[in-house]
């Protein structure tokens, strides 16, 4: 019990306060808990790279719900650059594509794909939109 409180305090979830200790109480848009099961897939299944995008749009999607928003944009770019691939490169948009499916296959996120023509070319492009993101999966 020491050694698991003594890592608590190392990681700053539990303060000394004189002669006592203060559990620090973590808020939803400050950080997330993600229950076992939902990791253990994840780790099993895919790479530390879909756990780190997993756990950016959760983040953001809770930072979205608490300005009054339910959905947020993002792009591959912004996914290349949290998993450190290079965003000029387009076959990494497949890792990025695989990932983001699988997510959703499992219940984790709901991808909104909408179609808007760029005003400058004509040209139709693609934004991505994180409707909604859970914690576990079901």
């Amino acid at each position: 019990v020491s050694k698991k409180f003594n890592t608590l305090l190392e990681l700053g979830l539990v303060k000394e306060i004189e002669d006592a200790y203060e559990l620090i109480v973590l808020e939803k848009d400050l950080a997330s808990l993600v229950p076992l099961k939902t990791l253990r897939v994840l780790v099993n299944a895919m790479s530390e790279n879909a756990i780190s995008i997993y756990i950016y749009l959760l983040n953001r999607y809770y930072a979205t719900l608490s300005s009054g928003k339910t959905e947020f944009m993002f792009t591959f770019s912004q996914l290349k650059e949290i998993i450190g691939i290079s965003s000029n490169t387009r076959s990494n948009n497949y890792i990025i594509n695989d990932i983001l499916t699988i997510l959703e296959k499992i219940g984790l996120i709901k991808v909104d794909v909408r179609k808007i023509e760029d005003p400058y070319s004509g040209d139709m492009k693609s934004n991505l939109y994180i409707t909604n993101v859970s914690n576990s999966i079901e």
